[in-house]
């Protein structure tokens, strides 16, 4: 655990060792951050420990719609929690070759494998060319879906990111436990789509170092650090391929 500033107060916030469950920490910040779950006073927590803090907040059964995500029982975790969820791999809308946006990430790859489709080189032209899974497009759409001050959980690069929009700026939060032991770096811009960003202290003063390359950094653990662009079938989720086992083995009962 690591403390720091948020709005004028204290708060313990999660960070990853190696292997940490990623969805898990995204969401448990979020509720930290929002004063609706308090973590113990510890210098760690175990995961066990952390689903109970998560299981406790479901009393609250409200579910609200996700939108631009295919729905799975594991993502149906933060419908529960009300956080919101967003990704920004959206297709620019001048790009008028083929219809994607009302195409899920499965029906893309059905449309790729199928030797019939006339737009399938198409389709994988933009997967290559937006392997990151963030867009221009995306990243302005998000800046103008999330509202000042809100507290949400970004999915990109098959990672899940505490994100924050602060005075029309987006911030990612560093769970990292390599920083835990540096108090300037806290948030992190997120206001590009080629990975540059600037930390910032909890207080969001310029931190040290100012130039962070994130896809190199790995913040969360998975097997890739991008999404295999090779067609997978059509059981491979566009989400749940970084979520779904990890949540569902962490004992949660949705």
């Amino acid at each position: 655990l690591r403390t720091m500033q948020f709005n004028s107060h204290d708060y313990s916030i999660v960070t990853q060792n190696l292997n940490g469950p990623c969805p898990l920490i995204s969401v448990v910040n979020v509720l930290v951050l929002r004063g609706s779950a308090t973590l113990p006073r510890t210098s760690y927590v175990t995961r066990d420990a952390l689903t109970h803090l998560v299981a406790d907040s479901l009393l609250l059964k409200v579910f609200r719609n996700v939108t631009d995500f295919e729905f799975t029982p594991a993502l149906s975790l933060f419908d529960l929690l009300r956080v919101n969820l967003y990704h920004g791999w959206l297709p620019d809308p001048q790009f008028v070759e083929i219809t994607i946006g009302g195409l899920t990430y499965n029906q893309v790859v059905e449309q790729i494998c199928d030797d019939d489709n006339v737009n399938r080189f198409l389709l994988q032209e933009f997967l290559n060319e937006n392997v990151s899974q963030l867009t221009y497009h995306g990243l302005v759409s998000l800046t103008q879906a999330m509202h000042d001050g809100e507290l949400a959980v970004l999915f990109r690069n098959n990672h899940f990111h505490t994100i924050y929009k602060r005075k029309d700026l987006l911030y990612l939060l560093v769970s990292d436990s390599g920083y835990v032991n540096e108090p300037t770096i806290v948030w992190e811009s997120f206001n590009s789509v080629d990975g540059n960003s600037v930390f910032f202290a909890s207080d969001f003063s310029l931190g040290s170092p100012s130039i962070v390359n994130s896809p190199e950094r790995g913040v969360c653990n998975t097997d890739s650090d991008v999404l295999p662009l090779t067609p997978l079938g059509s059981s491979f989720c566009f989400c749940a391929f970084a979520a779904v086992t990890e949540i569902q083995t962490d004992s949660f009962i949705l």
